[in-house]
């Protein structure tokens, strides 16, 4: 059953998907992650000094196909020159 405003992945597509923690400023333990279309850090920097979130970005666009998307939420701000390379920085509202 769905609740009113969720949605439901279909069971094919929620097995290509999997969930874990991650400790984001040590990227020497991502080596067996591969490389991402699409990575989904919404409202996870707000937290981080202005440092820490370049830091952060750093980490996480090698990580990206070429043409992949890093999508952050509607409140978090790094700088452009972070999405600088063949990747896009997206940030989406509620």
């Amino acid at each position: 059953r769905q609740a009113v405003g969720l949605a439901a992945v279909a069971e094919r597509v929620r097995r290509l998907v999997s969930f874990g923690q991650l400790n984001l400023l040590a990227p020497e333990q991502w080596t067996i992650l591969g490389q991402f279309d699409v990575i989904l850090c919404r409202n996870v920097m707000i937290y981080f000094d202005p440092e820490t979130k370049t830091r952060v970005v750093h980490n996480l666009l090698p990580r990206l196909c070429k043409g992949g998307y890093l999508i952050i939420g509607q409140f978090e701000q790094v700088a452009r020159a972070e999405s600088g390379q063949s990747a896009s920085v997206t940030q989406i509202s509620a």
